[in-house]
């Protein structure tokens, strides 16, 4: 019976011991041979940006646009998915 607990201890000890083993990965980036492409510069790109450029409209509102009114009579959501409790009790 002691013979029994032993072996069936030492094949339990044997799966842990191998199961750490081949649980340990080493990422792509980390493989043998890789040291020198961590430290190695990129090529610079050969392509130049050009083009026409691109011009944006002023941001000083024009003349007048203080004497707009503009008047919001009522805003509409539909399909709304706000929790029951910040609905509206009464539809306007």
């Amino acid at each position: 019976m002691g013979s029994r607990i032993r072996l069936s201890a030492a094949v339990a000890l044997v799966s842990l011991i191998t199961t750490a083993a081949t649980a340990q990965v080493i990422p792509p980036s980390e493989q043998p041979g890789r040291e020198r492409e961590r430290f190695t510069q990129p090529p610079s790109p050969l392509a130049q940006p050009a083009g026409p450029t691109v011009t944006l409209p002023s941001t000083v509102a024009p003349k007048g646009a203080g004497a707009v009114f503009v008047l919001v009579r009522g805003v509409k959501i539909r399909r709304c998915t706000a929790p029951n409790s910040l609905r509206r009790s009464t539809p306007a």
